[in-house]
């Protein structure tokens, strides 16, 4: 079952071709951030410096492997794959082709969304808003 990412506007996931599901807080953080290097591994260390940036809490990498817990039993709930989210030596990789995610799929793009949209917010941004303001795209 394909996973579809959408990270214009409010974050979203879908699996096949049912309707996208909005998502909220730090899960759809980490989810988004997971995204934009879709394929790629992410170091933990890096995830909990741009989530809880300026300050992260000592407790960080247990809040972040929760949080994954979370997002791997939402995923399976939405009826998707289980090993689309992998857990590698230092850190989580999110298993979808670009075309699964709305940044590649031609059309979706303003004239300055690709570059803006960026979850290395700063620490003033809402954790719990998935939603760009007009301040930040710059």
């Amino acid at each position: 079952m394909a996973l579809r990412t959408f990270v214009l506007g409010e974050f979203a996931v879908s699996v096949d071709d049912r309707p996208p599901r909005i998502l909220h807080g730090l899960p759809a953080e980490v989810l988004a951030l997971l995204c934009l290097d879709s394929g790629s591994t992410v170091p933990t260390a890096r995830i909990v410096e741009q989530i809880w940036a300026p300050e992260p809490p000592p407790n960080a990498p247990a809040r972040l492997h929760v949080h994954i817990s979370r997002i791997r039993r939402l995923l399976q709930e939405l009826g998707c794959c289980p090993n689309v989210l992998l857990t590698r030596n230092e850190g989580y990789a999110l298993d979808v082709e670009p075309e699964q995610r709305d940044l590649w799929v031609p059309g979706t793009l303003s004239s300055h969304a690709a570059c803006t949209y960026s979850w290395m917010r700063p620490p003033s941004r809402s954790r719990r808003s998935g939603r760009i303001t007009a301040s930040e795209r710059g």
